[in-house]
């Protein structure tokens, strides 16, 4: 690397987060003050902790005790998407030769974890070009920066909706901080208990009925990164798949709580779940259908199995009969 290069290379900051965390926020790298005092969002010019507090209906103490306390309170856990980069400045438009953090691993390791929230386009941006598969639910939501113009209260009632989708003493509000018009395809079927409407069910079921397996996941051989390492050969999954686990990741067909609902049936997560799709209840087959959606991480190449399998045709066949039989 180039020396002039290397002196700008900056490390990020550890995890702060606990095995009871349900929320994770993540931005892109610490600026300057933050890694100066080992502290997330320490710039006063960056409203990160006065946007938290009002999201949670809290009165503002932006002491550390007041942060660690807001933090454990709502399960929230702080990270980034990158390890470390070059970077001139605290902007991160100046950041170059970036390394991720390795989050598959990091929340294998903190399966608690049911969504990921994105202050930045930038961060979001990252997480796409290093990850290209999401088995967490994700969103992301205006920027806590100053470079920002919308209204820290705005931004604070825009946060609560995302937040609240994973943190229920936050409200009833909306399970995603929609900017605009919501999407058409995410609607509320209370009585199925399910916010994705039948028609993109059907449509997800006439996609998986001619589909071919050898196109919707490929796999990427090694190859070798900026550090020298080289990397384990990894699935790539077609764009249309994708919008299928992103689609049924950000709605109600996902049972965060799979593995009590599982052994409450008496199952475990193995093959033999596939066994039960044709008799499942709406409650098992939502766990099924979590557990598939959620164990890519884990396991790679699993969605590819699945899809060649038919298990995921299977369990929205099942859906449909049971929300419109």
């Amino acid at each position: 690397m180039d020396g002039s290069l290397s002196k700008n290379r900056i490390e990020g900051l550890p995890a702060s987060i606990d095995q009871n965390s349900v929320v994770l926020i993540l931005g892109t790298l610490p600026g300057r003050r933050s890694l100066t005092y080992g502290k997330y969002y320490a710039d006063p010019s960056n409203k990160f902790w006065d946007i938290l507090f009002m999201a949670c209906g809290e009165k503002i103490d932006k002491t550390d005790r007041g942060k660690k306390r807001l933090l454990e309170k709502y399960h929230i856990a702080l990270w980034d998407v990158l390890a470390s980069a070059v970077r001139k400045t605290s902007n991160d438009k100046d950041i170059s030769d970036e390394v991720p953090n390795n989050l598959p691993l990091f929340l294998s390791r903190y399966p608690n974890i049911k969504l990921l929230v994105f202050h930045s386009n930038d961060a979001y941006k990252c997480f796409k070009r290093f990850f290209k598969n999401a088995a967490v639910p994700y969103i992301c939501v205006s920027s806590p920066s100053g470079q920002n113009r919308k209204s820290t209260e705005a931004k604070a009632k825009e946060w609560r909706a995302a937040l609240s989708c994973a943190i229920p003493q936050l409200g009833n509000g909306p399970r995603l901080a929609w900017k605009g018009t919501p999407p058409c395809d995410i609607i509320s079927l209370h009585e199925g208990g399910v916010d994705m409407e039948m028609e993109k069910i059907r449509d997800y079921i006439s996609y998986f009925e001619t589909v071919h397996a050898e196109t919707a996941c490929r796999w990427e051989g090694s190859r070798k990164l900026k550090s020298g390492a080289f990397s384990m050969p990894f699935p790539v999954y077609e764009t249309q798949f994708l919008n299928f686990i992103d689609d049924v990741s950000n709605s109600d067909l996902m049972d965060f709580s799979y593995g009590e609902t599982l052994e409450e049936y008496g199952l475990e997560m193995n093959n033999g779940l596939t066994k039960k799709i044709d008799s499942a209840d709406f409650k098992l087959v939502r766990a099924i259908l979590t557990c598939y959606i959620r164990q890519e991480r884990f396991c790679d190449g699993l969605w590819g199995r699945a899809i060649k399998e038919g298990t995921f045709l299977a369990l929205l066949k099942r859906i449909e009969t049971l929300l419109d039989p």
